[in-house]
């Protein structure tokens, strides 16, 4: 083989290589387009502490849960506030809340599931419609007032308020009174991700939950309301 031949193909392998890791640094590489933090929800609430509150009207109590909304995906979103009385000093604006009664309990997970495998068309029938029992006197129905306690309070919902908006990344700063929470109900917190389109479509309702559990060991030995 001549010297310029030798050269030429040198060349042109040089050549080939570098084009192949050029493409090889401009191939996108995965990632998560979604959260910024990939290892947090897309949303979340962080309690911050329970402690004495401003109430916002009477009859509220003077003890509240102090908590931070963060948006942890990457598209803003929406959140319902409005204005906090001009005696509270502290950081933090008023959020819409909704208090929502507590789901009754249908069973643990985890608990035994039946093995159908080898079962009769005769025995499957059994279990989805099982042999009807002798007439029973039917059990009283309960209440609406039994199912949603007289005590539970409203939440924070106004005709009139103001939105504010959280970035990637972003948390906004509020409390709720104490009594929004109970082994009966729980808190949820409504947004929506701004997308900057008009559509006649229902979008799908957004929240994040807060239930009592969730402020387990944040609550102050002695309470007073």
């Amino acid at each position: 083989m001549s010297t310029t031949r030798f050269f030429t193909l040198i060349a042109i392998i040089c050549s080939t290589t570098a084009l192949a890791q050029s493409n090889a640094v401009r191939r996108p590489q995965p990632h998560n387009s979604f959260l910024v933090n990939p290892s947090l929800p897309y949303v979340y609430l962080e309690v911050d502490h329970v402690g004495p509150r401003v109430p916002n009207w009477d009859g509220e109590p003077r003890v509240g849960i102090f908590l931070r909304l963060h948006n942890n995906s990457t598209l803003p979103i929406i959140v319902n506030t409005f204005g906090r009385p001009p005696e509270s000093t502290d950081d933090q604006c008023g959020v819409f809340d909704d208090v929502v009664a507590n789901r009754p309990s249908f069973g643990e997970p985890g608990g035994a599931l039946i093995d159908i495998s080898g079962m009769s068309k005769m025995d499957l029938a059994s279990i989805v419609a099982p042999p009807a029992a002798a007439p029973q006197k039917p059990a009283p129905q309960p209440s609406v007032k039994a199912e949603v306690p007289e005590s539970m309070p409203s939440g924070y919902a106004f005709e009139v308020g103001t939105m504010a908006t959280l970035g990637p990344g972003q948390t906004i700063y509020f409390s709720l009174p104490l009594n929004h929470i109970s082994d009966k109900w729980h808190v949820e917190i409504p947004f929506r991700f701004d997308l900057r389109i008009r559509t006649p479509v229902r979008s799908a309702k957004n929240y994040v939950a807060l239930y009592q559990g969730d402020i387990a060991g944040k609550m102050p030995h002695a309470v007073q309301y």
